[in-house]
């Protein structure tokens, strides 16, 4: 006599169902471990943005002040300290801090090549890098020699 055909509903799961069950719940598990580290990464991107920003801030204010940047007049980009008293997160270094360009005030428009004579209006490109190179934040200040 064949047992197959009396067990009806009682027979359990097979094989196959079983496989496709855990099929299912890996891939719903790599799902959820794929969000989780995208989340992660989305924070720490968010993170060293905010740093990079109040960084910057405090930079641009460096470099506007006239005590610890005085006014040079024909200065170039080197000519100025914007990490100069500035307080940088843990992992960060003073070259993660620049003033990327500047330019003179010549009457008119801002220009590449220093008036002469100076106009005692400079406009300057600070920029913060965080590291890794994740997050980049630049501004720009107008520096002005108060004499």
């Amino acid at each position: 006599m064949d047992r197959r055909g009396t067990l009806g509903p009682e027979a359990g799961t097979t094989l196959v169902e079983l496989l496709v069950t855990v099929a299912i719940l890996g891939l719903a598990i790599v799902a959820i471990v794929g969000g989780m580290s995208t989340s992660i990464v989305a924070t720490d991107y968010g993170r060293k943005q905010a740093q990079a920003r109040t960084v910057l801030v405090s930079a641009a204010e460096a470099v506007k002040s006239n005590a610890g940047n005085p006014y040079q007049s024909c200065a170039t980009p080197a000519s100025y300290a914007p990490a100069s008293g500035v307080t940088l997160p843990t992992g960060w270094t003073a070259a993660a801090v620049a003033v990327l360009s500047v330019k003179y005030w010549d009457g008119a428009a801002w220009a590449t090549a220093c008036p002469s004579p100076d106009s005692k209006l400079q406009l300057l490109d600070v920029q913060v890098t965080a590291p890794g190179g994740r997050a980049i934040e630049t501004a720009t200040v107008v520096k002005r020699n108060p004499s």
